[in-house]
């Protein structure tokens, strides 16, 4: 039996009526976790991009509607933990938004950069590309706003290793570290037969070597059946690594014990 059979579990459930008009009910959403042995589960709202004010107002409205709907859950369910939170694209845009997202009560704000050309085709083109998406992941880092950098190397998904600028990833690295903005390990990355996470291992482990001591763990699932998946492996992952997996409760990390 690993590591990761044994290991108290949690998982991060992207809920995305305000993007993607993916909701689905919150009972489904716990009672798969539960079916999938997951003791704490934080489901967090997507924010992508606003519009101005208004559309900001509705999004947090709704994310604070299902806040006490989680809250209410809860109540009646003492098998697991539930937390709430928001993820937001491109954090280092929001400028005075953030302080919007943040007055409200919520567990954790969760930052991803997903805003990239995904179809160059010149060498030139790309090695940019490369820079420029490491450079706007550490503007996320430094806007100051979130608790966890999820998707880290998601470039890499559609340009391949071929470049790789070793001294800005480690700026990053080091500021992360720096600033307390963990590291998600997103597992569910599923290729053909191979199984692989976002970081990578050898991003993991280079996070490790800097000083990286914690990280949330979560597949990221918009749909319930992939829930929990790769869980097990990702958290054998952080074990051989020696990295504390955990989660955010009151925008506070609690390790998992």
């Amino acid at each position: 039996m690993s590591y990761g059979d044994i290991m108290k579990k949690s998982d991060i459930y992207l809920n995305g009526p305000i993007s993607k008009g993916k909701e689905q009910g919150l009972e489904d959403i716990v009672n798969q976790a539960v079916k999938k042995d997951i003791q704490v589960l934080s489901i967090l709202d997507c924010i992508e991009k606003t519009d101005g004010v208004l559309r900001t107002t509705s999004s947090c409205r709704d994310a604070l509607k299902h806040r006490a709907e989680i809250m209410e859950l809860q109540r009646m369910r003492n098998e697991i933990t539930l937390l709430n939170g928001i993820q937001v694209s491109q954090p280092y845009e929001r400028g005075e938004e953030f302080e919007f997202y943040a007055s409200f009560p919520m567990d954790m704000i969760v930052g991803i950069v997903d805003d990239f050309d995904k179809g160059l085709q010149k060498e030139e083109e790309i090695k940019k590309a490369y820079d420029d998406y490491y450079c706007k992941n550490l503007y996320a880092v430094e806007s100051g706003k979130i608790d966890v950098l999820s998707h880290l190397g998601l470039i890499h998904t559609y340009y391949g290793y071929r470049y790789c600028n070793d001294s800005l990833i480690d700026t990053l690295l080091r500021e992360m570290i720096h600033r307390n903005v963990l590291l998600e390990i997103t597992s569910g990355v599923q290729r053909k037969d191979n199984f692989s996470t976002f970081p990578s291992y050898d991003l993991l482990k280079r996070y490790k070597k800097l000083g990286g001591e914690m990280v949330t763990i979560g597949t990221h699932a918009n749909d319930i059946q992939n829930i929990g998946k790769n869980l097990e492996e990702t958290y054998q992952i952080a074990h051989d690594l020696e990295l504390n997996p955990g989660y955010f409760q009151k925008r506070k990390f609690k390790k998992i014990l």
